[in-house]
C-alpha cells in the first residue's frame, strides 16, 4: 500500500469511507452490484480487475492495515459468493469472467486466475 507516503490519518479515513460503503452495498448474496450485459441478460462481474474478486481483494488489503472484523466479514461473504459460483470441473474450480457464463476465462484481469490470486 502507499499508506508509507501519506499521512495516515488521511489514509484511516479513507479507508474507513471506502470500507463502509462497500459494506454498505454487498449484497445479501456476498456479491456486489458490479454487473454487466451479456446478450439480454445482466449478470455479475466475478474478476480481479472489475468484479467482485477485485473488491475482496481490496478488503483483505483494508483489513490487514486496519483490522474491522466488519471488513473481515464481508470479505468472508464475498468469497463464499465466489466459491457458490465457481464451476467444479473435477480436479478443480473455475470462474467466468460473468456469472452464467458457459465457458470458463482463465486470464489474470477478468478470470479464474485473477480470483486464484485471494486463496
Amino acid at each position: 500500500m502507499c499508506a508509507g507516503k501519506m499521512d495516515d490519518g488521511f489514509v484511516r479515513a479513507q479507508l474507513q469511507d471506502i470500507t463502509a460503503h462497500l459494506i454498505k452495498n454487498q449484497r445479501s448474496d456476498g456479491s456486489w452490484p458490479v454487473t454487466a450485459r451479456r446478450g439480454k441478460k445482466t449478470a455479475t462481474v466475478t474478476g480481479w480487475a472489475t468484479g467482485v474478486a477485485g473488491i475482496v481483494f481490496f478488503l483483505l488489503e483494508a483489513y490487514a492495515f486496519r483490522k474491522d472484523e466488519d471488513v473481515l466479514r464481508s470479505v468472508q461473504k464475498g468469497l463464499t459468493w465466489l466459491t457458490k459460483n465457481a464451476r467444479n470441473t473435477g480436479s478443480t474450480m473455475v470462474w467466468g469472467d460473468l456469472t452464467g457464463s458457459k465457458s470458463p476465462n482463465l486470464t489474470l484481469i477478468h478470470g479464474t486466475a485473477g480470483i486464484c490470486i485471494l486463496s
